[in-house]
C-alpha cells in the first residue's frame, strides 16, 4: 500500500520541509537539500518539494531500513517497481539528483485537471516525475 501527496506537479518545498528525515539526498550541482528519506514502522518515506510518499515494505519488496542507505539508483528502481513513477528530481540517464533550480516540472494538464508532471534535467533528459 502507498500513500501519496502531491503538489499537482508544482514544486513547493512544503511537503520536504515537513518530513522528518532519516536520511537527505542532494542537489548534486549545488548540495542543496531536494529528498528527504525516513523510515515509520514498516514505511519508507519518501518526500520531495514534488511530492511526499510513503510506501510500505510490500510495496516495495524490500525493507524500508534497507533503502535509507541506498544510492539513488537503487532507490529509483525500488520505487519503480512498485508502482510508484521513481524518484523525484533524479535523473537516471545522468544518475544524479537535481533541485528545483536545476530540474524543470512541467505540469500536464487535460481539460483544466492535472494530470501529470514532466521532469526534465539540465541535460534535456525528460521523465514522467509524477502521474
Amino acid at each position: 500500500m502507498s500513500v501519496k501527496e502531491t503538489s499537482a506537479g508544482v514544486p513547493c518545498r512544503d511537503a520536504l520541509e515537513r518530513c522528518e528525515a532519516d536520511r537527505s539526498l542532494h542537489c548534486d550541482l549545488c548540495q542543496r537539500e531536494i529528498v528527504r528519506l525516513a523510515v515509520r514502522g514498516d514505511q519508507l518515506v519518501v518526500a520531495s518539494p514534488l511530492r511526499r510518499l510513503g510506501m510500505d515494505a510490500g510495496a516495495l519488496n524490500v525493507a524500508p531500513t534497507a533503502l535509507l542507505q541506498a544510492d539513488p539508483l537503487t532507490l529509483h528502481a525500488a520505487m519503480v517497481r512498485a508502482h510508484q513513477d521513481g524518484l523525484d528530481f533524479y535523473c537516471p540517464e545522468c544518475d544524479k539528483l537535481y533541485c528545483e533550480a536545476h530540474y524543470r516540472c512541467v505540469p500536464q494538464w487535460d481539460e483544466g485537471f492535472y494530470d501529470y508532471t514532466l521532469g526534465i534535467c539540465p541535460e534535456g533528459h525528460e521523465r514522467i516525475v509524477d502521474d
